[in-house]
């Protein structure tokens, strides 16, 4: 997949994500964070974005969610702004993965925390060398 495709998969994902009805959901034990579906279905494949990134995308290139590894230890050291809200949101659960709903009103930290990754994201995309 070319740039340009890639790049445009990822700034449509704020827009895919609420159609879909995808939550963040972070292994604490493997630092890893998805963003996406509950479960990612089958048929899709891990296409690397950058050194921090990649994404699942189905045969037809339908975007199908968001990988980040290291998430605690890499991008959150590398994009400080993250740091507060994601103690606020990940940090107060004990369990080993932690599956948050960002249609949950009960917590705005997590409107601000979905519209901050997903600029984050996009303007990562825009900047990266796409390779699968």
């Amino acid at each position: 997949m070319i740039k340009a495709e890639m790049v445009k998969k990822i700034k449509g994902l704020s827009e895919y994500a609420k159609k879909e009805g995808w939550v963040f959901t972070f292994d604490k034990d493997e630092s890893t964070f998805f963003y996406g579906p509950r479960t990612i279905p089958d048929d899709a494949k891990l296409f690397s974005v950058n050194d921090e990134f990649s994404v699942y995308l189905s045969a037809q290139h339908q975007l199908r969610g968001v990988v980040l590894e290291y998430y605690a230890c890499n991008f959150v050291e590398h994009h400080e702004e993250f740091k507060g809200l994601f103690e606020k949101i990940f940090k107060s659960h004990k369990d080993e993965e932690v599956v948050v709903d960002p249609k949950n009103k009960k917590n705005s930290d997590i409107g601000v925390f979905q519209a901050l990754f997903e600029r984050t994201l996009i303007a990562e995309a825009v900047g990266a060398k796409i390779h699968s």
